[in-house]
């Protein structure tokens, strides 16, 4: 309990609902979030792959999707990590240097090129 709540958790929990951020789990949470923003804004601000930690958060969301739903377009990825393209594109050329993934362009049926993502296979 929180010094001065009269409220109670539910479900036998320490911390009320105003007071939820004091728990470790949310702290995690809350941190990882912190780290992402950290991350985001340094690539940002020095605007290049060469920039990008391979090994950071966002770069592990990336594989982490990829592994889990398989090859993907780079709009999709982007979408599903909540990055936009550009930026994406940075992060994927960072990956693709350090042979973690792989982008390919394809034609879709109706002959229009895209670009695949895919993890490279470490087998």
């Amino acid at each position: 309990m929180v010094d001065g709540c009269k409220k109670s958790g539910t479900e036998n929990k320490s911390y009320c609902v105003d007071h939820i951020e004091r728990s470790s789990y949310a702290g995690t949470v809350l941190a990882t979030i912190a780290l992402r923003e950290s991350e985001r804004l340094k690539a940002a601000r020095r605007s290049g792959w060469k920039f990008i930690d391979v090994n950071g958060s966002r770069s592990r969301e990336i594989l982490e999707n990829l592994a889990v739903a398989g090859a993907q377009t780079l709009p999709r990825l982007g979408a599903m990590v909540d990055l936009d393209v550009k930026t994406l594109g940075a992060y994927l050329t960072a990956l693709e240097r350090a042979g973690r993934v792989k982008t390919m362009k394809v034609a879709s049926r109706r002959g229009a090129m895209r670009w695949i993502v895919m993890l490279i296979d470490k087998a």
